[in-house]
């Protein structure tokens, strides 16, 4: 396989991870209107990542790198993903977010970062490393692909910090933090929930659950 090919599948896959972060905003924004946790935004970033080494391919001859970067990223991606599974499998830890062909998308995310890291691993192969590769002169749709990937950046990063301006990504945020102190509403009303509250409404959902075991 050529550069010219694989430089097509680069496209390809840049297409995808934009689509995946574009599905993830309008689910934040229209369906779900739910701020996403800490490891949901720690998965957007390693898409992110993911798509930033794609376009180091696509527009550089700096492979190395960018492949580099995309492997780390999908592998870092895949293992948080599969934390967040395990973190919200237990019995009675509340489930929140719409699914997806009933899969929650922390469930899609560990499944997309694994084929991306599988292609990304195949392409890397297919490539020979030692040929001087010169780079076409970009066209129309990898400059439009690449202003659309800048702008869901943007927007991603725009997200965290309305959620919880400079302060470290915390669980359970229900309030645009930055919007939120704007308005002038106090910090109380603008906080995330504590960990002993998170534990506390997890001790209550698998008491119910035990309970309804009991009543069958």
């Amino acid at each position: 396989m050529n550069f010219q090919q694989l430089r097509k599948l680069n496209l390809i896959a840049l297409v995808v991870v934009s689509g995946i972060l574009l599905t993830a905003l309008y689910y934040q924004l229209f369906i779900d209107t739910i701020l996403p946790c800490a490891l949901c935004n720690l998965q957007r970033i390693g898409f992110l990542l993911f798509g930033s080494g794609l376009l180091i391919n696509i527009r550089s001859n700096n492979l190395k790198c960018g492949y580099l970067l995309c492997f780390i990223s999908s592998i870092l991606g895949s293992y948080v993903s599969l934390l967040h599974i395990l973190v919200e499998i237990p019995p009675g830890m509340p489930q929140i977010g719409s699914t997806i062909f009933g899969v929650h998308m922390y469930g899609w995310a560990f499944v997309m970062f694994n084929l991306l890291t599988i292609y990304i691993v195949i392409a890397r192969f297919l490539l020979d490393s030692s040929a001087n590769y010169s780079i076409p002169k970009n066209k129309g749709c990898v400059n439009y692909l690449t202003g659309l990937f800048l702008a869901i950046t943007i927007t991603c990063l725009m997200s965290v910090f309305l959620e919880t301006g400079l302060r470290p990504i915390g669980f359970g945020q229900y309030h645009y933090w930055v919007i939120c102190k704007y308005q002038g509403q106090t910090d109380a009303e603008c906080e995330r929930p504590t960990i002993t509250e998170i534990i506390n409404q997890y001790k209550q959902n698998l008491e119910k659950i035990h309970n309804g075991w009991q009543q069958k």
